[in-house]
């Protein structure tokens, strides 16, 4: 454990070099056996048509950078048919339409345009690796970087999400490398630390709205310079000013801020155009837009006052103003599901919960192990070598306290990587490891270096199916639909799987006929296993022609299976204020699809029975069964073990038609 490596030898670059290149070929060789996660297909869309059109309706609540960033390869293909936008810019309804056109309806391949984007994300989570291991050295050496550099290499969580087309890897990289660029800019300031600091900020300004954490950051790194530093140099061209009284320090620390606010805003302009407008052409579409603004603003409170005032003047492009509020509103209420139970606003604990059993088990051991041998290491220190030790850890202090106090407050529960940050935190603070284990024995020493190939091996062993990651303290991934469902583990990732699943263990005499799925995500259910009928799934894609289910193969979603994006099931009565309870508009729906299913197969008796009942009537209706259908069939196969899990996010179920007929004379839970 006492090898030594020189700093900037070549042992050292083939060491980074060879982890990284591990990183990448994991992670490549894992998302090309993966179909589009939901969120990728407006990112992808979204980037596109910023380059191409010049617009920026599509996804503008997410970073304008990753996008871009993930879309240059597309810039150089050629025969990309252009995403085409409907008449009504209203953006909740129409950005996702949008991209499935794009992706799955115009000719495009989405496979090959996903494997160029994804490349490119892969490629920020190298550079993200190179801040941790750089980070790490110069707290810890060397030895220490190289520990580090391993943790987050084959980190499952960092794998899982360095692959997509989102905005969450380069939010972690824009908020890490803006916290270190900012604090060396404090310890010294230079006209150089403040550029580098300042496209930091720029970098993840652009990259999320949760950006606006780096204020509070901020600030609390100056408090902290101006209490624990006596004297600040400030270089400017051919002078160099020493500045000892704390009000002054403040001053130049104010004037640093003000510089890397003017940066950021420049940038922002420039990301958008230097337009305002989010629309490429406002001609006929002014109106349609100051609707969608007063439906985001209206009881906003005193933030929506601020954007609308930013707004009124321009302060902003608006798509980044939009995207901000869209943000804010959409973060109030959302529903959330943790251990069986579902909720509007979420669990104080769902993040520390979600870190726990999606961390692998060594890691853990390492973090408790790194703990407390730096609880003992720090007993034996004076009060002020003790804060000289903790001093330059300040900025990793500072993000992780901040992230986790917004983290445990917000309402947003819906996935794991919402905290995706603190991993490559924790690895930079793991590299202390190997300075505190040269003063320890032989079974601590034996204890972490078997932690490290436990992790490794975690790492292999769950290849490809990163994002469904769970650690043994709740049985593994095959049990995580029972505790975590949506980005935590099923994204709609697993459609090419289940196609691929489907070609291969069909029964004889099985046909599409009796194969059925729901699913979560926004990827063509009929471009990866076509022919399946379609049960409700989160995101259209229903069959026109109405169906009864029969005995078959069922393949639901995990975040299907609790139906907790199926607002309608919460209260069917106020839709149909005539009953009182779930099982009476059931049975009365019976009733009318009785009589639908007899003529469904005649297409004259069909036309008739449509035209006399009103066909919005029909289709609606059909609509209520079937969502009141899939909710029996569903707490029926809660109790069922399934036969095969796909990717360990679609959940394979063979039943009979006497279970399907059971399922469906089972009263409602209450």
């Amino acid at each position: 454990m006492h090898f030594k490596l020189k700093s900037n030898s070549i042992p050292e670059f083939c060491l980074v070099a060879l982890l990284l290149l591990t990183h990448f070929f994991l992670a490549f060789t894992s998302f090309i056996q993966k179909s589009p996660t939901f969120d990728e297909t407006v990112h992808e869309t979204g980037g596109y048509c910023f380059w191409k059109l010049d617009d920026y309706r599509i996804n503008p609540e997410n970073g304008n950078f990753p996008q871009r960033w993930a879309t240059i390869p597309l810039l150089f293909s050629r025969n990309i048919n252009m995403p085409v936008f409907t008449k009504n810019p209203i953006i909740e309804s129409n950005e996702w339409l949008t991209a499935y056109d794009f992706l799955f309806k115009r000719g495009n391949n989405p496979d090959r345009l996903f494997m160029l984007s994804r490349t490119m994300m892969v490629l920020l989570s190298i550079g993200l690796g190179l801040v941790v291991y750089f980070w790490s050295k110069k707290l810890f050496g060397i030895e220490g970087a190289a520990l580090s550099l391993i943790l987050y290499v084959f980190c499952p969580t960092i794998l899982a999400h360095s692959r997509l087309v989102t905005s969450d890897i380069a939010a972690a990289l824009g908020f890490i490398g803006s916290v270190w660029a900012i604090w060396r800019m404090l310890e010294k300031i230079t006209i150089t630390r403040v550029l580098v600091s300042s496209l930091w900020l720029s970098l993840l300004f652009l990259s999320k709205m949760s950006a606006f954490l780096i204020i509070p950051m901020y600030l609390i790194m100056i408090a902290v310079r101006l209490k624990f530093s006596s004297e600040l140099e400030v270089h400017l061209p051919g002078r160099t000013l020493k500045f000892a009284r704390q009000s002054e320090q403040l001053v130049a620390f104010l004037c640093g801020a003000l510089v890397n606010a003017l940066v950021i805003v420049f940038f922002i302009w420039m990301s958008f155009g230097f337009r305002y407008s989010m629309l490429n052409d406002d001609t006929g579409k002014r109106e349609i837009m100051e609707k969608n603004w007063q439906m985001l603003l209206k009881g906003s409170g005193l933030p929506g006052k601020v954007i609308d005032f930013s707004r009124q003047h321009k302060l902003l492009p608006e798509a980044y103003l939009f995207g901000f509020q869209f943000v804010l509103r959409k973060s109030e209420i959302r529903y959330a599901y943790l251990n069986g139970e579902q909720n509007l606003t979420g669990w104080w604990y769902f993040f520390p919960y979600a870190c726990l059993v999606k961390t692998p088990l060594p890691v853990l051991g390492i973090f408790a192990l790194l703990l407390f041998l730096g609880v003992r290491r720090g007993r034996q220190l004076a009060h002020d070598e003790l804060i000289a030790r903790i001093y330059p850890l300040t900025p990793l202090i500072v993000l992780t306290t901040i992230f986790l106090i917004f983290a445990i407050a917000s309402n947003m529960n819906i996935g794991h990587r919402h905290v995706l940050m603190l991993y490559p935190i924790g690895y930079i603070l793991a590299g202390a490891c190997w300075r505190l284990l040269k003063h320890t024995r032989f079974l601590p020493k034996l204890l972490f270096m078997l932690c490290c190939i436990w992790m490794i091996m975690e790492s292999f062993w769950i290849w490809p199916h990163y994002l469904a990651y769970f650690n043994q303290l709740v049985g593994g991934p095959k049990n995580g639909y029972k505790h975590l469902v949506d980005s935590s583990l099923d994204w709609g990732q697993d459609l090419k799987g289940l196609g691929k699943w489907l070609r291969k263990n069909k029964l004889p005499g099985e046909t599409e006929k009796n194969v059925y799925i729901s699913y979560f995500g926004i990827s063509s259910i009929d471009y990866y296993a076509p022919g399946l009928k379609k049960l409700p799934s989160y995101y259209g894609q229903e069959d026109d022609v109405p169906f009864e289910l029969k005995g078959g193969i069922y393949c639901i979603s995990a975040t299907m299976l609790p139906c907790l994006y199926l607002p309608e099931l919460q209260s069917p009565e106020m839709i149909d204020p005539t009953v009182t309870s779930k099982d009476e508009l059931y049975a009365n729906l019976e009733v009318e699809m009785a009589q639908l299913f007899a003529v469904v197969n005649d297409k004259e008796k069909l036309e008739a029975y449509m035209k006399e009942k009103g066909v919005r009537r029909v289709i609606n209706r059909y609509r209520l069964y079937q969502l009141l259908r899939f909710e029996k069939l569903a707490n029926f196969l809660k109790e069922r073990k399934p036969v095969e899990e796909i990717g360990y996010s679609i959940l394979i179920y063979r039943i009979t038609d006497e279970d399907v007929e059971k399922a469906l004379k089972v009263k409602f839970e209450d």
